[in-house]
């Protein structure tokens, strides 16, 4: 498959720019009858109010999943096996989906643009660390159960959504993004090389869960001449796989770095085994820390 320009997973088939308002409008509130309102869900479940620090539940709710199934419709892209995505020329991009390569075989993504895999509706998550979380169910790339897979030459970034435009919601940044490129739930025999992360919070994962222990074994991942630009974690994260990372290059900004924003580079959890080599990482701001120890058991 061969893509000139943008794709832009928020045009309709008809050409029309769909918005987020659009997909909520198309769910009806249970105990209301009114349409999904993503103001309505803020205002019901304001932790300073009587809601409290309570996990939302009941029909909001309720509501915004069956509309964050509304925007997976159109926005999600599943890719299949014996599948090459590449672009041509300097300007390919994909911007606002959710590329979802799943139980594939033999795939390439190469000379693209990924941006801006956006969620309309985040959960909140008041029991997510000390101050709770927005948590976004969107990656711009997503390797699930897949196998033999090459992302290549590729570029990934937030967009026109980049982090300091988010909004603040009860303290915390109301996170539309999950991860720039996740490889996750068994996926194997991944290349990822000469690729540039610019400018997002959570950027690789490898592994969804410390409770998967199907996927021991499995997450044999290399990551070679890639280049990591004002991130804020996860270059990678790893959880069950065996990482070989060399001639990669970090590097943090001084506007970026004094933002706070900055935690590490690499997070090895349980069950890992990973080397690395010739791998450089540079900050304006003074010295960053590579490696966040988190439950580390080396096989």
């Amino acid at each position: 498959m061969y893509v000139t320009g943008e794709v832009d997973a928020f045009t309709a088939a008809d050409g029309t720019r769909l918005t987020c308002e659009d997909f909520a409008a198309q769910v009806t509130v249970a105990d209301t009858g009114e349409p999904f309102s993503m103001d309505d869900y803020i205002a019901h479940f304001d932790p300073s109010g009587p809601w409290g620090w309570t996990a939302p539940s009941g029909p909001l709710e309720e509501a915004r999943v069956r509309a964050a199934s509304v925007q997976a419709a159109q926005t999600q892209q599943h890719v299949g096996s014996n599948v090459t995505i590449v672009g041509v020329g300097d300007d390919a991009r994909i911007s606002g989906a959710n590329v979802r390569v799943r139980d594939a075989h033999n795939v390439i993504l190469r000379n693209m643009r990924f941006s801006d895999g956006y969620d309309c509706f985040p959960q909140w998550s008041p029991g997510d660390g000390d101050a709770g979380n927005w948590n976004s169910a969107y990656d711009n790339v997503s390797l699930w159960t897949s196998t033999s897979v090459w992302v290549d030459h590729s570029t990934f970034d937030d967009g026109a959504h980049p982090i300091e435009s988010l909004p603040v919601v009860f303290g915390r940044p109301f996170e539309v993004h999950d991860g720039l490129l996740d490889i996750t739930h068994g996926s194997d025999l991944v290349t990822v090389s000469y690729n540039e992360f610019l400018n997002h919070d959570k950027t690789m994962l490898i592994g969804s869960s410390d409770s998967r222990l199907q996927d021991r074994g499995q997450h044999r991942v290399t990551l070679h001449h890639n280049y990591w630009q004002d991130i804020g974690q996860r270059a990678p994260r790893v959880r069950f796989g065996d990482v070989h990372a060399y001639n990669n290059y970090y590097r943090q900004t001084r506007r970026q770095a004094e933002a706070g924003g900055f935690q590490y580079y690499w997070g090895p959890a349980r069950s890992r085994a990973s080397s690395s080599r010739t791998t450089r990482s540079r900050s304006r701001a003074g010295p960053i820390p590579l490696w966040s120890w988190v439950r580390t058991a080396a096989r």
